[in-house]
């Protein structure tokens, strides 16, 4: 007998993969080619923070701490939203060249334990179904809408999977006792991805509401309130030490928004061929959950309940005022991000239908007509991906369905939905049994999951092997002394230079330090949305910041002296200009707090200026337009410039004929504002050309808005072709030229001697300070949670330059010891075991007959009943009429 159980628990982990394996298959997807799925933010975020996983786990890399992105930052909020899985175990066992390949056996194996976790909530659920059954609603759920849209944020399908059992764990606690098997899965689910944690929590309270007036007695409510109550609280404290310092990384990130503003501003509709695509993907199902209206089923308690929660989930697909709210205030992409509850809620629905209906007979009238609809929904589906397959790309390109994607699968959806309802209609009329419609459901599934999955898995198949030459770079520099590494323009993904194990100031998540993308920004580093760049900058500013090495995706033979390493797809050079890293300086702490409010080709040298004690040492020269044609230009009171065609033509032109003496390197800048707008309205303003080579079809864009580099030169003319493309207005904009030599004079000046290591989470060495009242600044983002200590005395880190480090020193020699713990974790840990005791003197107290007293019960579920209207308030009429109103 258990081993039957067994092997039905094995195969409800297998069915989903099987009906996989056509589209793999026609794709060539790993493991059934060598095309890998990974795009969007797998490929931008979840694999190279999955190779620093790797690195961590081999103790390269603190979970506190990194240097390895965005200069260094808070690591452990961002392993906690990415990479929490236990699956992520496997990069131990795979080389970071494959990692690509490593996503498809993961969200394999995620899609599987998906399915393998419904299957057990529905044979607890609803033990009257048949196995069969649960194996087919099971795979249903795995292969739904939220894995098709949203698998590549890999952790949310151990959300997904996770969820099922704590349904089912929290359904227990409906009969009096339990609770014990919720608190664990809650605790898990929080730890995994406490983001998604939030959603789970609104759905937490909406259930119980909806449970203690529909399911629980009376007389037992208050006790039901209190269990709910403590369990979820016990959770909450347990996980603790994972979303309470993320709470604070949160926080200090530039994804924070006005939640009213948020909520207020946009508009009425979702993007509804996206969230209604979601829909889309369970076609097959609706009709099975349908049944679940008729008597015998919507008469149980639970059933009603569950409609309930399911008609609720379906507001925020349609208004997005409330998705907002689902989505803690705000999203850009991913709409649907709660969807693992809908989902949940549907399969359930469709099991408490299907268990309703009778056994029945096949006839062979009606096996016929059965094989009739269903060569039918074959066919139609087919001849959609035949005739239409790349018109469904839409979502994989730009992460929205556009109308004529969203059409061909509303037609392909449509007609599973009828096949489902025919192949119903003909079990009710007598005509198939019911292990035959369990047979035709199974074919219905499996057309679903091939053509949905075509459109959102296979659509994204591609080579992945263009990771291998940039792995290859892992492990080149032999340098003892702190280095960073910048790419000339954005090459790869930046988080990949992290990935492949050098520090460096790129980074994109959405913990991303506001304070450190816009000093960046302002640096002249290239920077948009929630992504710092390590291209972009000059000569003092990659010194500054220790960008002493630079990849390339080209040869440059000014620079083969300085070649470390070549693959023949990236080059990989050291640069000329240094600086210690630390620096002992003079200044006084307030009048260095901000970065000069100057053109960003100054700013970064008249900071390095100030730090060591010069005035106008590095030579910033800014040349004019020799020739202009159609070119309107002008200064506002503000000081920003204006640049336009002057006439109706549609574009204008600056030319520069430069005869460049000593060694130059030339920039163009074109920037007015910092902030995290996906698209700035100086995007695009020129296209530039250097001696005939073009150097930038269009500048600024979002790969590339820092500092653009036109080259070094010296001894030579250079000729700047500019074309302004539009009417601009910026506060730095135009050609910017520094000298080679006025950096070294720059490098030459000394203030103290510092001797600093950095690894992982610790900073420690030594400064030399010839007075007190000095400052060693540190090039390492200024964050809570940096502790230190100079000459055994505990001192307050200081936020200079912007977003920047700096300490107080003594006079003398001082040691300096620095240490970073996530804000919030002492804190939590203390919740978290204070919880521990708690709920153990709870156990021991519950084992001994100690019953809590009732005024406990009544106060709870008047707690309850609170929350509960709160949030059907802020999840249904708060939002629309915030909206409404403002």
């Amino acid at each position: 007998m258990k081993r039957r159980k067994l092997l039905w628990y094995l195969a409800a982990a297998a069915l989903p993969l099987l009906f996989l394996v056509p589209v793999f298959w026609w794709t060539g997807l790993y493991p059934l080619g060598r095309n890998t799925l990974v795009w969007c933010d797998m490929r931008q975020q979840v694999m190279p923070l999955l190779m620093q996983l790797k690195d961590l786990l081999a103790g390269e890399v603190s979970p506190f701490y990194s240097l390895r992105a965005a200069g260094g930052m808070n690591l452990w909020g961002v392993l906690f939203f990415f990479v929490s899985s236990p699956l992520s175990i496997l990069v131990l066992f795979w080389e970071k060249a494959d990692f690509f390949l490593l996503a498809n056996l993961m969200t394999l194996l995620k899609i599987s334990l998906c399915s393998l976790g419904c299957f057990w909530f529905l044979r607890e659920r609803h033990p009257a179904l048949e196995p069969q059954w649960s194996m087919l609603l099971s795979a249903g759920y795995a292969l739904s809408g939220y894995t098709m849209l949203f698998y590549q944020n890999s952790v949310w399908l151990d959300v997904m999977a996770v969820m099922p059992p704590l349904y089912r764990s929290a359904c227990a606690m409906t009969r009096r006792g339990g609770g014990w098997g919720y608190l664990f899965w809650l605790t898990v689910l929080l730890m995994l991805q406490y983001y998604l944690g939030y959603a789970v929590l609104l759905f937490l309270i909406l259930w119980a509401a909806a449970a203690a007036l529909l399911e629980v007695p009376y007389g037992e409510r208050g006790r039901f309130a209190l269990r709910v109550g403590c369990f979820t609280a016990g959770a909450l404290a347990l996980s603790a030490p994972v979303w309470l310092p993320s709470l604070f990384e949160v926080m200090a990130s530039a994804r924070t928004v006005n939640v009213v503003a948020s909520i207020a501003g946009g508009r009425w509709f979702t993007r509804l061929y996206t969230t209604l695509s979601f829909l889309l993907c369970s076609a097959a199902l609706l009709p099975a959950a349908f049944l679940s209206l008729r008597r015998r089923s919507i008469e149980k308690s639970w059933v009603r309940a569950e409609w309930l929660l399911f008609l609720w989930l379906l507001l925020p697909l349609v208004f997005d005022p409330i998705n907002k709210v689902w989505h803690t205030g705000s999203y850009q992409a991913f709409p649907v991000r709660y969807g693992f509850l809908t989902a949940l809620l549907l399969v359930s629905l469709a099991a408490a239908g299907l268990t309703e209906i009778g056994e029945g007979h096949t006839r062979r009238g009606g096996f016929t007509a059965a094989c009739a609809v269903l060569s039918a929904a074959a066919l139609l589906v087919l001849l959609i991906l035949r005739g239409h397959f790349v018109e469904l790309f839409s979502y994989v390109k730009s992460l929205w369905v556009n109308q004529t994607a969203f059409l061909w699968l509303a037609a392909g959806a449509a007609g599973l939905f009828f096949a489902a309802v025919l192949i119903l209609l003909l079990h009710f009329g007598g005509g198939l049994s019911r292990r035959v419609l369990c047979g035709g459901f199974a074919v219905l599934l499996l057309l679903q999951s091939t053509l949905f999955s075509a459109a959102f898995i296979g659509a994204a198949a591609r080579d992945g092997s263009f990771l291998e030459p940039i792995a290859a770079l892992e492990g080149r520099i032999d340098d003892e002394e702190f280095y960073r590494v910048k790419t000339d323009r954005k090459l790869f993904d930046v988080n990949l230079i992290g990935g492949i194990g050098y520090n460096n100031l790129g980074h994109y998540t959405s913990l991303t330090r506001e304070d450190t993308l816009y000093t960046l920004k302002r640096l002249g580093y290239s920077a948009y949305w929630m992504e710092t760049g390590s291209h972009g900058g000059t000569l003092v500013t990659d010194a500054l910041l220790q960008n002493r090495y630079i990849i390339r995706n080209r040869a440059d033979s000014a620079l083969t002296a300085r070649q470390i390493y070549s693959n023949g797809s990236y080059w990989l050079y050291e640069s000329a200009c240094r600086m210690p890293f630390g620096i002992v300086t003079g200044a006084d702490a307030e009048s260095i707090s901000e970065l000069p409010d100057l053109p960003r080709a100054m700013t970064g040298a008249r900071a390095a200026e100030t730090l060591l004690g010069l005035e106008e040492t590095v030579e910033v020269v800014r040349p004019e337009p020799d020739v202009t044609e159609n070119l309107f230009s002008g200064i506002g009171e503000d000081g920003r410039m204006t640049l336009a065609p002057a006439s109706g033509a549609k574009s204008a032109l600056m030319v520069y004929h430069l005869s460049v003496g000593e060694e130059t390197t030339l920039y163009f800048d074109c920037f007015d504002r910092t902030s995290t707008a996906l698209s700035e309205p100086v995007n695009g303003s020129f296209s530039i050309w250097v001696n005939g080579a073009q150097r930038a079809a269009s500048y600024p864009s979002q790969r590339e808005n820092g500092l653009l580099c036109l080259g070094t030169f010296s001894g030579e003319d250079v000729r700047v072709t500019v074309r302004v493309n539009k009417s601009v207005t910026a506060r730095s904009m135009g050609m910017f030229g520094i000298t080679s030599s006025s950096v070294e004079r720059l490098l030459e000046a000394r203030t103290g001697e510092v001797s600093l290591t950095a690894e992982q989470n610790r900073i420690e060495g030594t400064a030399s300070s010839g007075a007190a009242g000095t400052l060693l600044f540190l090039p390492v983002p200024y964050a809570e949670g940096w502790q230190a200590q100079v000459n055994g005395r505990t001192v307050t880190p200081l936020r200079v330059l912007g977003g920047f480090l700096a300490l107080p020193l003594e006079a003398g020699q001082n040691a300096v010891s620095m240490r970073f713990i996530p804000e919030g974790m002492a804190l939590s840990l203390a919740v978290a075991a204070a919880a521990l005791l708690l709920l153990a003197l709870a156990f021991l107290l519950r084992r001994a007959g100690v019953s809590p007293p009732v005024p406990a019960g009544r106060a709870a579920l008047v707690l309850l009943v609170f929350l509960a209207c709160l949030t059907a308030q802020l999840t249904s009429i708060l939002p629309l009429a915030l909206h409404w109103l403002f």
